[in-house]
C-alpha cells in the first residue's frame, strides 16, 4: 500500500497507528516543501487535498483554519518569487510559521505525541542564535518500548527507554538540522545533505555531522556522556571549540563533572545494538546495571553482604528473548555470587 493510499485511510478514520506516524511524516515533509517554494504540482495537490478534508479529522478546527489560508496563500501567490528574491528572511520566517502551525495542529493525535515545551525548559538551539518557544519534543516513558522517529529530513531517531529528544519545528530543515538529545539514549541515522548540517545538542556540548550513524548515551546517572560512531565522521565541540574528531568504531567519554574526556578507538561492542530490542552493557557500573534492568524488566536489584565487588564494570549484551533471571544468573556466574527473586526483586547474595 503506498502512502496516498494511507492517506485515504487517515482521512476516513480507518488507518492504523502505523499508518497514522507514516502520513504524519510525509505531510509534514510536503509542508516544508510547499512553504519553501520546493513542492512540485503533484505535491502541491496532494496538499491541497490534505487541507480541504484535515477538518473532518482534526479536533481544533481554527488550526486547521489558520494552516488552511497561510498555506492556500502561498499556493495561490503570484509574487512568491519575487519574494523569495527580494525578502528570504521574512519568507523563511513566514514558511515556518505555516510549518509550526501544521505541526502543532496534529500535535493532538500524532503517536509519538509531541508538544510544546513549558516555557521554564526552552532549549538553546546553536543555529538559531536564540531561545525559541516552537519546541517539538519526542518522549519514551521509562516503561514504554524503544520509538523510531523520522524527522522532515527522512533522518531516523530512535529513542531508547527515558528518552526525549526536541526540535525546533519552526526552523529545523530550512538552513541547518538541529537537534537537542535532552536526556536518556538515541540512535541517528542521518540523512546525508553537505548543504544542511546536522547538530545534536548535548549540554554544553554540540555534534556536528552531514550524514552518519552514530549512538548518543547522555547518562545521567553516571554523570557523563558517551558517543559511539557506527558510520561516518562526527566533529565534537565544547562551547565553538573542536574538542574531539571521531571516525567508525571510536568511543568518545565526557565527564559531567570534570569536563574530563577520552575517546576509545577500536571498539568491540556495538554500543546502538539496543536499537534491535538487545541490552548493552559496556563497562557498566553497578548503578547503570540497575537503571537498564529497571528500565526494561520494571525490577529493581540489591546486594546482601557485599555479595558483589564494590567496583564493577560489566561488559556484555543480552538478547531479546532473555529475561531478568537469566541476566541475574550469569551476572552472578561472573562474580561467584547467587540470587533470589522476591516481588520485582532480584537479591544477590553469598
Amino acid at each position: 500500500m503506498n502512502r496516498k493510499e494511507y492517506l485515504e485511510k487517515y482521512l476516513y478514520g480507518t488507518a492504523s497507528q502505523e499508518e497514522k506516524e507514516q502520513v504524519t511524516v510525509w505531510i509534514t515533509g510536503l509542508m516544508e516543501r510547499v512553504a519553501t517554494g520546493q513542492a512540485n504540482e503533484e505535491e502541491e495537490k496532494i496538499i491541497t487535498h490534505w487541507l480541504n478534508h484535515e477538518r473532518e479529522v482534526s479536533i481544533n478546527a481554527e488550526e486547521v483554519e489558520k494552516r488552511g489560508k497561510a498555506t492556500k496563500m502561498i499556493l495561490g501567490a503570484q509574487q512568491l518569487t519575487d519574494l523569495r528574491k527580494n525578502n528570504r528572511f521574512t519568507f523563511y520566517r513566514y514558511a515556518a510559521a505555516i510549518t509550526v502551525l501544521f505541526v502543532i495542529g496534529i500535535g493532538s493525535y500524532y503517536i509519538y505525541q509531541p508538544h510544546e515545551k513549558k516555557r521554564e525548559a526552552t532549549l538553546y538551539f546553536p543555529a538559531a542564535g536564540r531561545v525559541e518557544a516552537n519546541i517539538i519534543t519526542y518522549k519514551v516513558r521509562p516503561a514504554d518500548t524503544i520509538k523510531k522517529v523520522q524527522l522532515p529530513d527522512s533522518s531516523f531517531v530512535y529513542l531508547n527507554t527515558n528518552a526525549s529528544l526536541s526540535i525546533d519545528s519552526g526552523r529545523f530543515n530550512l538552513r541547518n538540522r538541529d537537534v537537542v538529545l535532552d536526556h536518556g539514549e538515541a540512535f541517528f541515522e542521518v540523512a546525508k545533505n553537505a548543504e544542511k548540517k546536522f547538530t545534536v545538542q548535548l549540554g554544553n556540548l554540540v555534534l556536528e555531522v552531514v550524514g552518519t550513524s552514530f549512538n548518543i548515551e547522555n547518562n545521567e546517572i553516571k554523570a557523563e556522556k558517551r558517543v559511539f560512531v557506527k558510520t561516518g565522521k562526527v566533529l565534537i565541540k565544547d562551547k565553538e571549540k573542536l574538542i574531539a574528531s571521531l571516525t567508525p568504531h571510536e568511543v568518545f567519554t565526557y565527564n559531567n563533572i570534570t569536563k574530563e574526556y577520552a575517546i576509545k578507538k577500536n571498539a568491540t561492542i556495538d554500543l546502538s545494538e539496543w536499537t534491535s530490542g538487545r541490552l548493552v552493557f559496556e563497562g557498566a557500573d553497578w548503578n547503570e546495571i540497575k537503571q537498564k534492568i529497571k528500565n526494561r524488566f520494571n525490577v529493581d536489584l540489591a546486594i546482601e553482604n557485599n555479595a558483589l565487588p564494590a567496583h564493577i564494570e560489566l561488559n556484555a549484551i543480552f538478547n531479546r528473548e532473555d529475561n531478568y533471571s537469566e541476566i541475574a544468573k550469569i551476572i552472578a556466574g561472573i562474580y561467584g555470587a547467587r540470587f533470589r527473586t522476591e516481588a520485582h526483586k532480584i537479591i544477590f547474595f553469598k
